[in-house]
């Protein structure tokens, strides 16, 4: 099996931008060992002042990504109706490489990871 390769593209926008700069000083490639060499003020990303300036939501902003917990029954079903559309194969081969030999056997908070796998079989 080959592992897995992720692969993520990051584009900042102008504001992310301006405030690399103001921390690096404006440096550009010439002349980046003054910028290291000088002192560097520290911002708080979690000051509200920052996020902000930053544009970016707080803690109580962000969406809770825990989901409702998918019983056995839930997940008997979900592979019983993925192995009517692929077979079994694909699906034993997902529970070897998360681990287990059963979709019960998948502990409580890898079930939404294991269904999230079985929907993207085809």
């Amino acid at each position: 099996m080959e592992p897995i390769q992720i692969h993520v593209n990051v584009e900042l926008g102008p504001k992310a931008a301006q405030l690399i700069e103001a921390l690096l000083g404006g440096a550009s490639h010439c002349d980046c060992h003054r910028a290291v060499e000088e002192p560097v003020e520290i911002i708080d990303l979690s000051d509200p002042e920052v996020q902000r300036q930053l544009n970016t939501p707080s803690a109580e902003d962000m969406p809770d990504f825990e989901g409702e917990e998918i019983t056995d029954s839930e997940l008997r079903e979900i592979v019983k109706q993925t192995k009517d559309r692929v077979g079994a194969k694909p699906i034993r081969d997902i529970f070897t490489s998360m681990g287990f030999q059963s979709s019960t056997a998948c502990p409580a908070e890898r079930r939404s990871e294991l269904v999230a796998k079985l929907n993207n079989l085809k």
